[in-house]
């Protein structure tokens, strides 16, 4: 099978393009720069998804796109989130149906859901009444403009993987233990709200279900975890102590840091700050509140079973960010 990846130099392309390169399929990567890496069976082809004319070049003799590229975060104007997110996927679902692609592969995010309040048990139609930012409002018309292109002759599907951790990742818990290290990390609220997790291997084998599995399962929206929701703060903690960091840190009431956080964003917004600010409302409730998600959908249509523990993906990441250091 011939498959392109999307984002082939995050954290999940670059796991992916691993994965499927040493099983056998022929990879073909994009992004806007090639990282360095090299992998058996893979072609990288530098590209940027926002310009309608570069996605034919990625189509050729493709069956499958894995669709991981845009824009993260919870800073910066609506405009520029809808270019990586939502023109660019319209882009390359554009392209990958022009050149006859079997099948597309949506990576989305469970940001979707988040509302400022502990919610458990999520199934994939749940809504929150506003979303809470740019990033989950775009992923969401992302996702609907590949449901909408889903045919008999096209396959789509989208899934929304919750707190991806692994061998990896240099985003959240990088983060993390830099700002543990710098003393800038606090809970606020008691630490007791509840979260699910991904290993990136449970997020890999979710991904390999979506290449070959019956065309009645696809056209739809799969949430993805580890199926065990874990006390958040906990998982922190175990974080910092598998790469040799104290686990103490500063706690603070939950009320004093959305107040500090929203007076950060509006001093911010006045600024035109470009940089994401590090005390914000949304990264404050998304510290403070339990999302934990359903993922009998997945489980039922899919056959998706989670291997990976958390601990086990926390172990994981911490033997490779310790390497990596070293």
């Amino acid at each position: 099978m011939k498959i392109l990846i999307t984002g082939a130099t995050g954290f999940i392309g670059q796991r992916l393009v691993q994965r499927l390169s040493a099983n056998g399929h022929d990879v073909v990567g994009t992004a806007r720069s090639f990282s360095g890496e090299k992998f058996p069976r893979y072609t990288f082809i530098a590209a940027d998804l926002s310009k309608a004319s570069q996605g034919d070049q990625l189509m050729q003799n493709i069956d499958v796109v894995i669709h991981c590229a845009g824009k993260a975060g919870v800073w910066g104007g609506l405009a520029e989130y809808t270019q990586a997110n939502v023109v660019a996927t319209k882009n390359i679902l554009a392209s990958a149906q022009k050149n006859k692609v079997r099948r597309f592969i949506n990576i989305s995010s469970p940001s979707i859901y988040f509302a400022f309040k502990d919610q458990f048990d999520l199934k994939e139609t749940d809504r929150p009444q506003k979303f809470s930012n740019a990033y989950a409002l775009t992923k969401f018309q992302a996702e609907q403009l590949v449901q909408a292109a889903h045919t008999p002759d096209f396959l789509t599907v989208s899934l929304r993987p919750r707190g991806v951790i692994g061998a990896g990742d240099k985003n959240w818990l990088p983060r993390i233990i830099e700002m543990q290290k710098n003393g800038s990390l606090i809970q606020p609220g008691l630490g007791e709200n509840l979260a699910d997790f991904t290993c990136v291997e449970n997020l890999m084998d979710a991904i390999e279900l979506c290449l070959t599995t019956e065309e009645k399962n696809m056209g739809e929206v799969y949430n993805i975890t580890n199926g065990m929701p874990e006390k958040l703060w906990t998982v922190i903690e175990e974080s910092l102590d598998a790469v040799g960091l104290s686990s103490q840190h500063k706690k603070v009431f939950l009320s004093v840091a959305m107040t500090v956080a929203k007076i950060s964003e509006i001093i911010h917004q006045l600024k035109k700050t470009q940089q994401e600010p590090a005390f914000l409302p949304v990264k404050v409730g998304v510290a403070a509140y339990s999302l934990t998600l359903d993922i009998s959908k997945a489980k039922t249509k899919l056959g998706y079973k989670p291997r990976q523990s958390t601990a086990e993906g926390l172990r994981e990441f911490a033997a490779w960010y310790v390497k990596q250091k070293m």
